[in-house]
C-alpha cells in the first residue's frame, strides 16, 4: 500500500497545481462607442466566443456594467459604462 498522498509532502499532483503560475487576464469593454451609439450584443457574443475557444472558458460580467473613467484634461473628467470578461492561462501572449 502507498502512503505517498498521505506523506509529509502531501498530494503530487495538488503540488503540480500549487506550483503552476496562472495568470487571470481582464478585458474591458466599452458599451457605447465614442459618439453615444451602443455596440450590438452580437459584438460582445462573438467576443465571449472567440475567448472561450482560445482559453478554455471565460467568465463574463454583463448585468452590472462597472464604470470606468480617466482625466481626458485637467478639467475633463470621461466615464464609461464597461462589461469585464476575464480568462486564466499559464502563459500570457504578450504580443
Amino acid at each position: 500500500m502507498s502512503t505517498e498522498k498521505n506523506s509529509i509532502y502531501g498530494d503530487p499532483q495538488q503540488q503540480i497545481l500549487e506550483n503552476s503560475a496562472l495568470y487571470l487576464i481582464q478585458i474591458l469593454l466599452p458599451l457605447y462607442d465614442n459618439s453615444g451609439t451602443p455596440f450590438r450584443q452580437q459584438d460582445y457574443t462573438r467576443v465571449r466566443d472567440e475567448l472561450a475557444e482560445r482559453f478554455g472558458g471565460v467568465t463574463a460580467y454583463l448585468r452590472s456594467p462597472a464604470e470606468g473613467m480617466w482625466r481626458e484634461t485637467p478639467s475633463l473628467t470621461i466615464r464609461d459604462e464597461i462589461v469585464i470578461y476575464e480568462v486564466m492561462t499559464d502563459s500570457p501572449d504578450r504580443a
